[in-house]
């Protein structure tokens, strides 16, 4: 087992149900400075103050690209008309065209085969915890094609890629902000104004 010294900076990254093992250990004690969330099945919580280091003592990233499947497993709910909504609308953009007729079957079929027929997946979207960072999953190398699929972002090079890199290494990264509207950010920007007690 590695022990990180004093002083190290640590980065964890947890893709799609290591994502939601990655928000189990935060909510059991993990302590890093960063983590990052990949196309993750659930932050497993709803909200940050829901792991040891609250909001303010660990910096939290996340993105998924557009058109991946994970979604239908990301903590989709189904106790108000919003959620039952938005758990559709999310069927509807993974599925293809051929069978979007069928979005709603598979949204009744995905909640009652939940083990919580209320509740599915494992937490929150991490994209969608206020206090995660979403990042931009971009376009390919090529410059041209968006990354798609559960492990487009993987593929050196791309935006998505070049956005891991730049959050363990703290440079500056493209996150989107509430719309999907990008803007360059940093992993080493102020987390929050009071002190962190470890």
């Amino acid at each position: 087992m590695a022990v990180p010294g004093p002083g190290a900076d640590l980065t964890v990254l947890g893709h799609s149900y290591g994502g939601s093992i990655v928000g189990s250990a935060e909510a059991h004690g993990l302590r890093v400075e960063r983590v990052v969330q990949i196309a993750s099945a659930g932050a497993f919580v709803d909200d940050v103050r829901a792991y040891t280091a609250g909001e303010c003592g660990t910096r939290r990233f996340s993105m998924t690209a557009p058109g991946d499947p994970i979604q239908l497993v990301q903590g989709a709910g189904f106790r108000t008309r919003d959620e039952i909504e938005q758990s559709l609308r999310t069927v509807v953009g993974v599925l293809p065209l051929p069978l979007k007729p069928l979005a709603p079957a598979v949204t009744l079929g995905v909640a009652v085969v939940s083990a919580d027929p209320l509740q599915i997946g494992h937490g929150l979207d991490p994209d969608l915890v206020p206090g995660v960072t979403r990042l931009e999953t971009g376009v390919r190398p090529d410059g041209h094609t968006p990354v798609s699929g559960h492990g487009g972002m993987f593929e050196p090079g791309s935006t998505a890629w070049r956005n891991l890199l730049a959050v363990m290494r703290g440079d500056p990264m493209q996150v989107l902000e509430p719309g999907d509207k990008p803007r360059v950010a940093s992993s080493t920007d102020p987390l929050c104004t009071q002190p962190t007690s470890w």
